[in-house]
């Protein structure tokens, strides 16, 4: 029996494994779609960028708009650990303690697979994040000029504006399961599978 149970007792720590992995990814995911090292972007560069890091195709067709954010990882980062609190519709986000320089790069026509998309002017904006429990943004919710960086809660649209998070983990939730959800909940059902393979061969 012994024997039987030790196969199976390791295939549930390996997906259990695999999927703590995949919940960290979150950020590198952030980081993927808003990132660049390039220190400006036309239009050009805006296509190319949306094709290279695969950000151009959403479950509705083309993206609409996508912000890059001209800095290294480790300076973005920053906008959590050393951000102030930044309340939105009762949620607390983190704003950046400085400006980046961001551009928007528009979807100008699309058609099927075929996205293509033209920069805007670049900015110097604050940028506001959500974080996960590492200290790493998960999500941008908007950028800030110097007018509206002081007033939390403000009027000006958020990057996602059907979004309505009610508290943090919600915020967090629902961007990791629309980005990686999927393939996290596949792995859970290998856990729940294994599971019931333990309890089966131990009872």
């Amino acid at each position: 029996m012994a024997s039987s149970i030790a196969p199976l007792l390791g295939l549930f720590l390996l997906t259990i494994s695999t999927t703590s992995v995949s919940h960290a990814q979150s950020s590198k995911a952030f980081q993927r779609k808003h990132v660049t090292f390039l220190d400006h972007i036309d239009h050009n560069q805006c296509n190319s960028e949306m094709r290279n890091k695969r950000i151009s195709q959403t479950e509705n067709g083309c993206k609409r708009l996508n912000t890059f954010i001209h800095a290294p990882e480790q300076v973005v980062d920053q906008a959590c650990t050393a951000g102030e609190p930044y309340v939105i519709r009762n949620q607390e986000y983190k704003k950046s303690p400085k400006k980046f320089r961001i551009t928007n790069c528009r979807l100008s026509q699309g058609h099927g697979d075929d996205c293509e998309y033209v920069a805007e002017a670049s900015s110097l904006r604050y940028i506001v994040v959500a974080c996960d429990q590492n200290g790493r943004p998960v999500h941008l919710e908007r950028t800030l000029t110097d007018a509206a960086a002081g007033k939390p809660d403000d009027k000006q649209p958020s990057l996602n504006p059907t979004k309505k998070p009610s508290n943090s983990a919600s915020v967090i939730s629902a961007h990791w399961v629309r980005g990686q959800g999927r393939w996290c909940m596949g792995r859970l059902g290998g856990v729940l599978l294994s599971l019931s393979f333990v309890l089966f061969w131990c009872l």
